[in-house]
């Protein structure tokens, strides 16, 4: 695809190529994680049990506004948080 096609895609697809990629699903992996933390601190039961976990909800959020191309990013928050 020349360059003048790709000033027309959306934004979306623009950044699914490229470094700034990378850095997308670093910083959605990121913000999950620090979700996922906020989420077993409020376990009170058992230490991997939680009443309220806030990553899902950021999960969704991010498919939903980024695509589902930042999938592995959130498969990368919830894999360091399961660590």
């Amino acid at each position: 695809m020349d360059d003048a096609a790709k000033t027309h895609l959306p934004w979306r697809e623009r950044w699914a190529s490229g470094p700034a990629y990378w850095v997308l699903l670093l910083a959605v992996a990121a913000v999950y994680l620090a979700a996922a933390k906020v989420g077993l601190s409020m376990a009170f039961l058992a230490e991997q049990v939680s009443p309220v976990w806030p990553a899902s909800g950021f999960a969704l959020a991010a498919v939903l506004l980024l695509g589902p191309r930042v999938w592995p990013g959130i498969a990368l928050g919830a894999l360091l948080a399961n660590a």
